[in-house]
């Protein structure tokens, strides 16, 4: 993929024989410094994706600022979101792409 003028990075999560599923960030900023955390699985869940919380640290002109992104559980019920309580400046989206 070519994107000018754009930053990206992107985690996978689940990897399957030829494709993988995960969470990324796109951004006009540069990207200091990246990391993920899995969260924890929800014992009963009818969900048994795995899930992770991306971090990217964004260089924007007005300082550094933490971004943070996942995708939370489908299942009904509070899942995988108590696992990102813990988590400062949470951002969410459901901008899906496919490769």
């Amino acid at each position: 993929m070519n994107f000018p003028n754009y930053n990206y990075v992107y985690q996978p999560a689940m990897r399957y024989d030829t494709e993988a599923e995960g969470v990324g960030i796109m951004t006009r900023f540069p990207i200091v410094y990246t990391n993920y955390t899995n969260l924890k699985f929800v014992p009963g869940s009818a969900d048994s994706n795995t899930r992770i919380a991306l971090r990217a640290l964004l260089d924007t002109p007005n300082g550094q600022f933490d971004f943070f992104v996942t995708h939370f559980s489908y299942a009904k019920g509070a899942g995988q979101m108590q696992n990102a309580l813990g988590i400062p400046f949470l951002a969410l989206h459901p901008l899906h792409f496919f490769f």
